[in-house]
């Protein structure tokens, strides 16, 4: 978890490729919301979801006492990434609802997304399906591609 404790707390990264690996867990909303912020000219982005919750630094971060993981990713805020450079998300080991919150707010703010790569278990593929088709895109050029998780994703 990023520490987070205001607007100014880190600088912009050039940053073009990111691999975050992460459970997507409300916990961490913040952070990843802090990144795609700090990364203005990020064009591929990937979560690699990983089974248990991992810390890299010492401590845990709480988020503020009015945080509500089931709206977080509801609002209007945008960043310059969605906007502008972000082409390509890839979804490794894909699997539950806040994940699917996450993928709905980027391919509703990504004006130039082209490419979404979902990898999962076949059993889900339907319903992830279902569940996208009438999310609203900010790009007419997005293509959502799901995958079964033995596909190779490198």
């Amino acid at each position: 978890m990023i520490p987070y404790d205001g607007e100014e707390l880190l600088p912009s990264f050039g940053t073009r490729h990111l691999v975050m690996q992460t459970n997507l867990h409300p916990d961490e909303f913040i952070g990843i919301r802090l990144m795609l912020d700090k990364c203005p000219v990020l064009e591929s982005l990937t979560f690699d979801i990983v089974s248990e919750k991992t810390t890299i630094l010492g401590g845990t971060v709480s988020a503020p006492e009015d945080f509500n993981a089931d709206t977080y990713w509801l609002g209007e805020i945008t960043h310059e990434c969605l906007e502008k450079t972000l082409k390509v998300v890839v979804v490794k080991d894909f699997g539950d609802m806040y994940e699917l919150q996450i993928l709905t707010y980027l391919i509703k703010h990504g004006l130039v997304l082209e490419r979404l790569d979902l990898y999962m278990s076949e059993d889900q593929m339907l319903g992830v399906q279902m569940a996208l088709l009438n999310v609203p895109r900010g790009s007419n050029r997005l293509q959502v591609t799901l995958h079964t998780a033995s596909t190779d994703t490198s």
